[in-house]
């Protein structure tokens, strides 16, 4: 014969049954009845139901309340059910979240012997039951902020529960000393309510009180579990893959940013708010083009208005930016010696020492055909015609901008930048010229490595500058582009008959001023050196140069930049270096860069555990069992 084990929900759904089967029994056989004074039968109690003479003294307030024992039974029920615990609250049924359970189905019974009894002791039953339910969120919020054990909350929650059902009992709703303990329950339910809402430093041992959905408290922040969801939906539709990445994880990541932005705050550490807000613009846009559509993303995020979204993603990207600031705010002034770099590569066992790949030594010849003086004229005067249709006919700016402005970053926002006197991120001669305007002047058309722009100032505000701007760029004419690529296949086959070296032609004949003098060589944006490991080379080098032997000259190739709509370029592999265990005289600027990483590694680490134990933190319990990198639990 098997052996059955009764479940917990089980249980709670026989006992509830017998209390209702037991009630029905003895209120027919004309016990636990009677009527308040002052009432009688047909009369109009209190709670708004005319009293009627059989089992329920107020038949639709008693039966109602079976939703509670409901609701009890179903919590009993998913409680009993679970499998994994996915970092809730509760997880399976164990002494305190049976007791919350069973409290929700008491609330049922409670109600039901006040509403359908009229006996004094119904109404105790009832604020006893309504008691035990409203303490229990408010004394676990505390005991999580003071790190009680389960034993000294339970002890604690039976010692109220005991108190006042004596004290009900016996003195009545006063308790004897002019206290309802079930006013004041909902008193602190309200106050933890109102906590919640406007978290402050100075009630930190009061945030006990603090509703569910709290993952941790730190420093003056409030870290919700909503946060952590909304860090998984980040991740998601920017394309990261979370099939190993654990909510734990996430929420280890989130303490730290909020580390990090904390300190930054205290250390007065400043973001561009101006750039946030047009990297946001560009993110939106590009994940509404990626989702579909800006419905179905506002769907994905679960916001109501793309106004909603923005203004989210806004404090996202701004908190991220001031933990970065804070943490090159850290390592800032940490550099390595020749010694310390030879220490570490030393420290390093040889079966241990990175491996690194083919690398290449790239050098390239760039040429930019040439814009004539009359085709930049025709871009003035047709700047000139913008500005001049806004203030004399009272055109829309924002309107052209749209229409014409070659600049795709603010053309579809009608050409709208904001932009601070103290850190703007454009170029020195867009400055000088935005910051000399006054409000509501257009600015005459000037000449920048990207064009030709007209800009109108919008807004002051203090050191911030709200601007609009069109970009045109003057057209090249096909025989200038035809005439530069002859003249680079010229080049190239002078170097290609040995009449003259790669080095010695680009410096030469080269536009690129960031190449000419290095003879063409490439610099790593990586590494900062010459050297290009092949198997992380940018794809559109890699394609270009992959089949080069080593001095091999390319064909020409048509390619633009952010400056040149147009250019030619010709590339040679100068130096090529085979996969190799790393070698100390060999690969000194990438061991450096090792060795700087790691100590930069260690003061970040070394700064955390000290301003951990410095910050108040305090984590939700839920979260004990996470793994986590930092010492988070300050165990």
């Amino acid at each position: 014969m098997k052996n059955y084990k009764i479940s917990p929900f089980h249980t709670a759904f026989i006992i509830s049954i017998a209390f209702l089967f037991g009630y029905i029994s003895l209120a027919s056989m004309g016990y636990m009845l009677s009527i308040e004074p002052g009432l009688s039968i047909g009369g109009i109690s209190r709670w708004c139901e005319r009293i009627v003479d059989g089992i329920f003294r107020e038949p639709a307030n008693t039966l109602s309340n079976l939703g509670f024992m409901v609701s009890g039974l179903l919590m009993f029920k998913v409680l009993s059910d679970e499998k994994t615990r996915d970092n809730q609250r509760f997880y399976g049924v164990n002494k305190t979240s049976g007791i919350f359970a069973a409290a929700v189905i008491y609330l049922g019974p409670g109600s039901m012997l006040m509403h359908g009894t009229h006996t004094e002791w119904g109404q105790w039953a009832d604020n006893l039951s309504m008691v035990m339910y409203i303490i229990f969120p408010w004394l676990y919020n505390l005991k999580e902020m003071g790190r009680w054990s389960q034993e000294r909350f339970l002890l604690t929650y039976a010692a109220i529960v005991t108190l006042y059902g004596y004290a009900r009992w016996v003195y009545g709703d006063d308790l004897g000393i002019g206290l309802d303990l079930f006013g004041l329950s909902i008193g602190l339910w309200i106050i933890s309510e109102a906590l919640f809402r406007f978290w402050s430093p100075s009630f930190r041992w009061a945030s006990g009180f603090v509703g569910f959905g709290v993952a941790a408290v730190f420093g003056d922040f409030v870290v919700l579990e909503s946060d952590i969801e909304k860090q998984f939906t980040q991740l998601r539709v920017s394309g990261v893959s979370m099939e190993n990445i654990s909510k734990c994880q996430v929420f280890g990541k989130l303490l730290e940013d909020k580390l990090y932005q904390h300190h930054a705050i205290q250390d007065s550490i400043e973001v561009n708010n101006a750039e946030i807000q047009s990297y946001v613009d560009q993110q939106v846009n590009a994940f509404a083009e990626q989702i579909g559509s800006m419905d179905k993303l506002l769907e994905y995020y679960k916001k109501d208005s793309e106004q909603d979204l923005r203004s989210e993603m806004f404090e996202l990207n701004k908190n991220a930016e001031l933990a970065k600031k804070m943490q090159q705010a850290i390592i800032e002034d940490i550099e390595v010696t020749p010694e310390e770099v030879r220490q570490f590569f030393n420290s390093i066992p040889k079966s241990d020492r990175p491996v690194f790949g083919t690398e290449l030594r790239v050098s390239q010849i760039v040429l930019y055909p040439k814009t004539t003086q009359s085709e930049k004229q025709k871009v003035i005067d047709r700047l000139k015609e913008f500005k001049a249709d806004v203030i004399d006919n009272g055109a829309s700016f924002i309107s052209k901008a749209v229409l014409y402005s070659e600049d795709p970053g603010s053309r579809t926002r009608g050409g709208k930048y904001s932009i601070n006197r103290k850190n703007s991120p454009m170029i020195k001669k867009f400055n000088e010229v935005a910051f000399s305007l006054t409000e509501g002047e257009i600015s005459d058309p000037f000449e920048t490595e990207y064009g030709f722009f007209i800009i109108y100032l919008e807004k002051i505000r203090g050191q911030e500058y709200d601007i609009r701007t069109i970009l045109l760029r003057p057209k090249i004419n096909q025989k200038e582009i035809d005439d530069t690529r002859k003249r680079l296949v010229e080049i190239r086959e002078r170097i290609i008959s040995g009449e003259i070296s790669f080095s010695d032609a680009a410096k030469e004949a080269s536009d690129e001023k960031e190449t000419r003098n290095d003879g063409g060589l490439l610099i790593n944006p990586e590494t900062q050196d010459y050297k290009f490991e092949l198997t992380k080379m940018d794809p559109e080098l890699y394609s270009q140069i992959a089949n080069l032997k080593e001095k091999e000259v390319s064909i020409v190739y048509q390619d633009e930049d952010r400056f040149n709509p147009i250019k030619f370029k010709i590339l040679s592999v100068s130096d090529r270096y085979d996969e190799h265990v790393a070698d100390f005289s060999k690969d000194y600027l990438k061991i450096q860069k090792l060795a700087l990483q790691n100590k930069q590694l260690k003061e970040i680490e070394k700064w955390q555990n000290d301003k951990i134990f410095d910050t108040y933190i305090n984590i939700n319990n839920d979260f004990g069992d996470c793994d986590f990198f930092s010492n988070w639990l300050k165990k």
